[in-house]
């Protein structure tokens, strides 16, 4: 059922919000102009790693998405579809990411 994706859509977009959270090391009682702004996670990402400057409007974009499935609005089968692929990637890439180690200050 439908209303059944876009509950997982949703769910899965609040974790992968999270996991960026984390990843950029930002506190969950950060203000709302970085808890609520679509822009500020795709841009800190790139900020922290350069090499994702293309993912930024994609990520942009399932957040966006992830935010409409929280408020229950209607996605089509092939958004649908299309977000959940992209949660998954995105989930490799922070896992990826938070596997190597940082290097501060070269």
């Amino acid at each position: 059922m439908m209303s059944d994706v876009i509950a997982q859509i949703a769910r899965a977009a609040a974790e992968l919000e999270a996991e960026l959270r984390a990843l950029l090391q930002l506190e969950q009682d950060a203000p709302p102009s970085l808890r609520d702004d679509l822009d500020v996670l795709p841009c800190l990402l790139v900020e922290r790693f350069p090499q994702l400057c293309d993912e930024r409007a994609e990520l942009r974009g399932l957040l966006k998405i992830g935010r409409a499935a929280s408020r229950s609005e209607h996605l089509s089968p092939a958004v649908a579809a299309a977000a959940l692929a992209m949660v998954a990637e995105f989930r490799a890439i922070i896992a990826r990411l938070s596997a190597r180690p940082v290097v501060i200050g070269v």
